[in-house]
């Protein structure tokens, strides 16, 4: 009873740990991207719309270093930046995941936040979910 409490115990401080780590650091890797273009194109835009509309939202999203690294680090990425073409022809490797896609715009939709803030909390709830279910387990 004693080793489960403690369990339970660290499972509380390592959820929050996480949880505030991960809602303080805006961090996200360049697959955000293309699922931000894929979830535009999903809604209904065109692909230089979706384009503009997914590095407009990542500029007002994060800093200009991580704006920078994510656009611009290197000659694929600015490839991608400069031209709506070639981010569209990545989204096959993207949108062949439409529940995830949908789940992104559900979760943008009903909390009035942008779509990068979507993929965060989707990915925070797997996260503190999966450990939950882990340390369930375990104990």
């Amino acid at each position: 009873m004693m080793i489960r409490a403690i369990n339970c115990i660290f499972l509380i401080f390592a959820l929050i740990f996480i949880f505030q780590k991960t809602e303080k650091e805006h961090y996200y890797n360049w697959d955000a991207i293309p699922y931000s273009m894929g979830l535009h194109i999903y809604e209904g835009r065109s692909v230089d719309e979706a384009h503009y509309l997914t590095y407009y939202n990542l500029r007002e999203e994060v800093g200009p270093r991580l704006f920078q690294d994510l656009c611009c680090s290197g000659k694929y990425r600015s490839d991608q930046f400069s031209s709506s073409e070639n981010l569209n022809s990545m989204l096959p490797m993207y949108v062949s995941k439409p529940g995830y896609i949908s789940l992104i715009s559900a979760v943008k939709n009903v909390f009035n936040i942008s779509e990068y803030q979507a993929m965060k909390y989707i990915s925070i709830y797997a996260v503190l979910s999966l450990s939950l279910l882990f340390m369930l387990i375990i104990a």
